[in-house]
């Protein structure tokens, strides 16, 4: 039960019998009695609840003799019973006013922070970015109110703040029906779970660095293959890392189709490193699509013959491939050509036999390659 109702109640109950000279309880002084008593037995030292009483008129009862003014105070001054005052609206007829929600019960911000768990700092800056909103502020006071039910809301803000969801996905998340809050949700952590990978594997890339390339072949198997002639459609250019994880799919976009339209695909789509692509190189870089040798000479795209030799190789996961983690993997290949006395031949590769789009930072997505000599 609420505060006010309780209070109603009381100041709605016959007065109080008074001793001799002692005065009685009338409706206002019920009402405070009551209010004082349900908020410190809630352990409230003020007012919870923004729901103003109609003011009712101060009465005596009979026996009661008012306390004479003395030196410099005024007597108090008395209400009329015939004609109480009426309530004070700050926002007349508004949905916001006093009014309209008197049946209404808003929790001050200092209560309803409390409940949300949040900080008053917290429910300011949601505001300012419009997750939520108060449902009342006072004009005078600036006081803020919310609505109970705003507690849901509240509560499931701060959770998705625990999963160090930006504000702008969190609002997402709040205005979408309870389906595709679910779907943007999982969408979210699929994507912290893929950087927190590639994190890992960076931070495995830098202690290696760091150590001076020490254990660095205990981390990736080398194996060996033979590979065969290749017809191969070509597309090169000179490209930065940041702009490499764009080309590679956009270049397939357009090779694979001229592809499919003369025989399909002969091979696994590769990408070669002429030169280096990091911070001080930009290659260039070429992507090869394998293509039915018997179409030589009748292609509409550039194209070239990848000679046959042996590749030493390295298999790597999604979150692995990312770079400059990815940089760990060359260095491992060429450190085992060079223990095992064996000659690069040609420029390294990457070797792409899987859907990237349909993998998990977990599963296998290319091999780092490098052609030996004979």
């Amino acid at each position: 039960m609420t505060l006010r109702c309780l209070a109603l109640l009381a100041a709605d109950a016959p007065h109080q019998r008074a001793w001799p000279g002692e005065r009685r309880l009338t409706d206002q002084t019920a009402v405070e009695e009551a209010e004082f008593a349900c908020r410190n037995a809630e352990g409230l030292s003020a007012p919870e609840v923004f729901a103003p009483e109609h003011p009712r008129t101060l009465a005596t009862g009979p026996g009661h003799r008012p306390r004479p003014p003395g030196p410099g105070r005024r007597a108090p001054a008395t209400a009329s019973a015939s004609s109480p005052p009426p309530p004070v609206d700050l926002d007349p007829g508004g949905e916001g006013s006093v009014v309209a929600m008197e049946e209404e019960a808003l929790l001050s911000i200092g209560a309803f922070a409390r409940r949300a768990r949040l900080s008053h700092k917290a429910l300011r800056l949601y505001d300012r970015h419009g997750l939520l909103p108060p449902d009342h502020v006072d004009p005078a006071t600036g006081y803020r109110y919310y609505r109970q039910d705003r507690l849901a809301a509240a509560r499931l803000i701060v959770r998705l703040r625990g999963l160090d969801m930006p504000l702008a996905d969190v609002g997402a998340v709040l205005a979408a029906p309870a389906p595709e809050a679910a779907r943007l949700v999982a969408a979210y952590w699929d994507g912290v779970e893929r950087r927190h990978a590639a994190q890992r594997e960076l931070a495995a890339h830098l202690r290696i660095h760091l150590l001076g390339d020490e254990g660095i072949l205990d981390m990736y198997e080398i194996q060996q293959r033979e590979v065969p002639e290749q017809l191969v459609l070509t597309e090169q250019r000179h490209i930065t890392p940041e702009e490499l994880p764009d080309w590679i799919p956009a270049a397939l976009g357009r090779l694979v189709p001229v592809a499919q339209a003369h025989g399909g695909l002969f091979g696994h789509p590769f990408v070669v490193y002429h030169g280096d692509v990091n911070e001080d190189g930009d290659g260039p870089v070429e992507l090869c699509v394998p293509v039915d040798p018997a179409r030589a000479g009748r292609l509409p795209a550039a194209c070239r013959t990848e000679p046959a030799h042996t590749q030493a190789y390295t298999r790597l996961t999604k979150a692995q491939v990312a770079y400059p983690q990815i940089l760990s993997a060359y260095d491992a290949v060429h450190a085992w050509a060079q223990r095992e006395s064996r000659t690069p031949a040609a420029a390294p590769r990457e070797v792409y036999f899987v859907d990237w789009c349909e993998i998990g930072p977990a599963d296998p997505a290319c091999d780092i390659a490098v052609p030996l000599a004979d």
